[in-house]
């Protein structure tokens, strides 16, 4: 055992079942009053990063972790847009409501001129109604639209830089294409010719933690101080090692 009471052999899907295991328990976590109206939108996205996490985990164990790069870039956005929520609360509200109407609008026209028959549904009427009353903190709405905003705000000096190579893996281009391809000689593949170790297991344990912390900063007396300490040592630790 080490000074802080993990093993030595400690390893960093090990962590990651530490970090899993917090949130959500049988106990309730009551948010700030200041956070009180995103309760479920923190949730949300907390459990959207979570289960993206364990779905990374899940491709890679079950050989697909090439394709797991657009999960990954999930991950990122949902953990920055949690640090957001943090920081502005009750605020962040009408922002969230009107990002809905406005996606909505777009979805709704595009389902018009595909001739679907939802276009017609009621309930896109309500959406609008919705995102015209939520009239505060206009300038904040490009934080649900602009990583690079997101990332310079909330971020760490490499977010950008990751969320660009999982952007680059995720839409269609040489990098989606070459794992598919034996150059010499030259050779199509239904397997991907390698499956690198991308560091899945790190990559999820460091952002699902930043996420709970995240969480943490909006509940009224966080219960996850002392377990946050203890998880960011271990990742140290393995990553001085």
């Amino acid at each position: 055992m080490t000074d802080h009471g993990f093993m030595a052999s400690d390893t960093h899907d090990a962590i990651l079942e530490g970090i899993y295991a917090l949130y959500p328990t049988s106990r309730r976590y009551p948010l700030k009053e200041t956070h009180t109206q995103i309760t479920h939108v923190a949730h949300g996205w907390y459990m959207r990063v979570k289960r993206s996490c364990r779905s990374v985990m899940v491709l890679r164990e079950a050989g697909y972790a090439a394709e797991a790069w657009p999960v990954r870039r999930a991950v990122i956005e949902h953990m920055l847009a949690l640090r957001w929520l943090a920081e502005k609360g009750n605020e962040a509200k009408d922002v969230v409501v009107r990002t809905h109407g406005e996606t909505a609008r777009r979805r709704q026209r595009a389902a018009a001129d595909a001739e679907w028959s939802s276009a017609g549904w009621p309930i896109w009427g309500e959406v609008r109604e919705d995102a015209s009353a939520a009239a505060s903190n206009i300038a904040e709405d490009n934080m649900l639209t602009n990583v690079y905003e997101r990332c310079a705000r909330y971020g760490v000096p490499g977010d950008y830089a990751s969320w660009l190579i999982e952007t680059n893996h995720s839409h269609p281009g040489w990098e989606t294409a070459s794992p598919y391809l034996e150059r010499s000689p030259t050779k199509l593949l239904t397997q991907p010719k390698f499956d690198q170790d991308l560091g899945d297991a790190e990559f999820c344990a460091r952002r699902l933690l930043r996420s709970l912390v995240a969480l943490s900063d909006m509940t009224l007396e966080s219960p996850w101080d002392s377990d946050i300490t203890d998880l960011m040592v271990r990742l140290t630790t393995l990553t001085d090692a």
